[in-house]
């Protein structure tokens, strides 16, 4: 009996999860050693369990990847790194915290408060609470990790993604801002704008809490992005530094800002300007100015920007020429 495609794809997934499971165990048993050798007393333990379940958390999983990079670093790190108190900021701000909602929430939560005149507000309260309550932000969190690993080649490590990359912790802090943006009756707003506020000093990067993020977002660099109000973008979407999501300045509408679909690619100092499309699979080179919609994988280039077909269409013209030259018919 040939399966159906839900069978395949819940057999497929049920593998992964298998696959990602045995990793942990392994990884458990290699932090037994790890740990002992920094002589840090643990009061955690990596989840082992391998029963397919059909909700496979992706958070854990990277979370347990990132927790063993910081004991590893740990393990091979110099007299130099613990005469700097390395060792207990990365005991700190990774090894000790046993979820990345935690762990997020505290990075965010500290760096906030030392920008801060005043230690009135609880940061790491309100981050942890957002996230907390919207379980769909901490998944996205976790895509955003997966994803620098997946594209971006100066990453080696999510550990330092995590602790470093401003672009990630900028990403992070924005899903806060939208959670408590989107609280009923306006409750949260003056929360989110505040947030926005500190994102922009703390990070050089102004993202309007309105705005929708999918998973698997990049910031490479991340220093003057600028995504308005109304913009909204899909998964996977990679934008280099100095890239504007903005309107025209013209249109009456509040709806004024573009829309980026999935695994759409932004490069460095283009603007993408009004209430326009820029399809899937896209890709917006550096300095553009684009005010039109861009067709799913075309780019665009030039300011104005102008229209250049798929790669792939135009491979297809290449082979089909190959086979039927000129005169041939």
């Amino acid at each position: 009996m040939v399966p159906t495609v839900p069978q395949r794809k819940h057999a497929s997934r049920a593998a992964a999860v298998g696959q990602a499971a045995t990793r942990r165990a392994s990884a458990a048993s290699a932090d037994d050693e790890v740990v002992d050798s920094v002589g840090i007393t643990r009061d955690w333990a990596y989840p082992t369990e391998t029963t397919y379940t059909g909700n496979f958390d992706m958070a854990d999983e990277i979370w347990s990847e990132i927790r063993f990079e910081a004991l590893k670093e740990l393990r091979h790190s110099s007299s130099t790194f613990h005469r700097f108190g390395m060792n207990l900021y990365l005991e700190r701000a990774v090894i000790e915290h046993t979820t990345l909602t935690d762990a997020i929430s505290s990075v965010l939560g500290n760096k906030l408060a030392k920008n801060e005149w005043n230690d009135f507000v609880d940061y790491n309260g309100m981050v942890h609470e957002a996230f907390q309550r919207n379980p769909e932000q901490i998944r996205y969190l976790a895509q955003d990790l997966k994803r620098y690993r997946e594209v971006d080649p100066a990453c080696e490590r999510l550990l330092d993604v995590f602790m470093c990359y401003k672009g990630f912790q900028a990403i992070a802090l924005s899903r806060v801002a939208h959670h408590y943006w989107n609280e009923p009756n306006g409750t949260g707003v003056t929360i989110a704008r505040l947030l926005q506020s500190e994102a922009s000093d703390i990070f050089g990067v102004d993202i309007h809490p309105a705005a929708s993020i999918g998973g698997g977002a990049v910031l490479d660099h991340g220093t003057g992005v600028v995504i308005g109000e109304t913009a909204a973008l899909g998964e996977n979407v990679y934008l280099m530094h100095d890239v504007t999501l903005g309107a025209t300045g013209t249109s009456g509408e509040h709806d004024r800002h573009p829309k980026v679909e999935s695994n759409v690619f932004l490069a460095a100092k283009c603007s993408v300007l009004g209430n326009i499309t820029v399809g899937r699979g896209a890709t917006v080179a550096a300095h553009a100015l684009v005010n039109k919609p861009v067709p799913p994988y075309h780019t665009a280039v030039g300011v104005p920007a102008v229209m250049r077909g798929p790669r792939q269409s135009r491979q297809e013209q290449r082979r089909q020429q190959d086979e039927f030259p000129k005169g041939s018919t």
